[in-house]
């Protein structure tokens, strides 16, 4: 089955879920908060942590669109079952951690825009708590020509629900739409392709800054991903999020056979 298309901010939220949010997000006494800020400076998304750290890391994408994180083994990156990472599906993956060392939230750095992948280098500064995040262009892609992207029918379904797990998980929506806003500018788009590009490059929207506290979700969180997953997979109308459609007329009573 396949996804349909989302904002960048979107896809980043996929990926941090399927990476595996139950262990980053496990249950503590007390979890303790990390403020952040995020900007758009030219076409770098530059965020700015307080009360913990980012660590950068490797994983592998997957063919549900999931990504798995990897180890490191004698100079090797390799998956859970032992095998040898294909370098063409290695993603970087930022972690980021609060106090006492603990993930908090896990952002794999995997952007698609139709068919294509977008690389966006990571830079870690200040002690690891400013993190900047560059969109490149794609080897061959030609930007002289607007990507095409596929339409998409329920957007009205897709965007109560992207708004609803955006409630949920502030920071890497507001990472991930700033990097949409950053790709948009560094590969091209236009504005009628809303399914591929940030509204806020679209309309002219302030990118100004975002300023949040990440809090750990939980099961709520995962919760809340799923049903987005499921949402943006699943026939239009046929989700909490749709119109309350209109009652069908009954169908008339058949008529028993005479004896």
């Amino acid at each position: 089955m396949e996804f349909r298309s989302t904002t960048a901010a979107a896809t980043l939220v996929i990926g941090a879920l399927t990476l595996g949010a139950a262990p980053a997000h496990a249950q503590q006494p007390e979890t303790p908060n990390l403020a952040y800020s995020t900007t758009l400076v030219d076409k770098t998304v530059v965020t700015v942590l307080r009360g913990g750290t980012f660590e950068l890391s490797k994983g592998t994408r997957l063919e549900d669109g999931g990504v798995e994180r990897l180890t490191e083994r004698d100079g090797t990156l390799v998956r859970a079952d032992g095998s040898a990472a294909d370098p063409a599906r290695t993603v970087d993956i930022v972690d980021v951690k609060d106090a006492t060392g603990a993930v908090a939230v896990a952002l794999p750095l995997d952007f698609r825009f139709g068919e294509v992948s977008v690389p966006v280098r990571p830079a870690l500064d200040e002690d690891d708590t400013v993190l900047r995040l560059t969109p490149e262009k794609p080897a061959g892609l030609d930007i002289s020509q607007p990507l095409a992207v596929k339409p998409v029918a329920s957007e009205v379904e897709n965007q109560r629900a992207l708004n609803n797990l955006a409630t949920h998980f502030g920071l890497a929506t507001a990472i991930g739409g700033f990097v949409g806003t950053a790709i948009g500018a560094t590969i091209g788009c236009v504005a009628t392709l809303v399914a591929g590009c940030i509204g806020g490059l679209a309309t002219g929207a302030s990118v100004g800054g975002i300023i949040g506290t990440i809090v750990a979700g939980g099961p709520a969180l995962i919760a809340t991903g799923i049903e987005y997953l499921t949402t943006v997979q699943a026939p239009d109308g046929t989700t909490r999020w749709a119109d309350k459609p209109k009652p069908q007329p009954a169908a008339p009573a058949q008529a028993e056979p005479a004896k």
